[in-house]
């Protein structure tokens, strides 16, 4: 990861980190139909377009999470906010004992079954990046260190 360390724009490079990612992969499906976008490689796989929801179904509920994480421990980290923290993790997909087969608890919202067009998708995406990027760049910096996490919560 090439997050700067400490707390001085780590929230921009981590936004920036997403943004990017984001367009690549979307770059990368622009000239895809909806069968193909949505077209399933086996029987219970799950299609391009279901791992892209999926992803933006995940975002929002961390993001939803993480606001009220927030909320109930901001004031301690107010007293902590002088300590040093991490800004920086090992690669968790990585780690053997990461689950990877939790995909049903953030179940993609569209499918085969009820596909929408890829920059539908991608709208939907930028929409939840927004409202995730609105949520860390309207904290005091660094907030997410002085609300007690410690690691950076776009990281994990």
């Amino acid at each position: 990861m090439n997050a700067p360390r400490g707390p001085d724009g780590a929230f921009e490079s981590y936004l920036s980190l997403m943004e990017s990612q984001r367009l690549q992969v979307l770059g990368l499906i622009a000239g895809l139909d909806e069968e193909a976008l949505w077209r399933r490689p086996a029987p219970k796989g799950w299609s391009i377009g279901e791992h892209l929801d999926h992803t933006r179904v995940l975002l929002r509920s961390f993001r939803c999470i993480l606001q009220l994480y927030y909320a109930l421990t901001w004031p301690l980290g107010w007293l902590k906010r002088h300590q040093p923290y991490e800004t920086e993790i090992d690669d968790v997909y990585q780690r053997p004992s990461f689950p990877t087969n939790v995909g049903w608890l953030w179940p993609p919202r569209h499918s085969a079954r009820r596909p929408i067009s890829a920059s539908e998708l991608g709208a939907l995406l930028q929409r939840e990046h927004e409202r995730v990027s609105a949520f860390f760049l309207s904290k005091e910096k660094p907030s997410w260190a002085i609300s007690g996490c410690g690691t950076p919560p776009l990281a994990v």
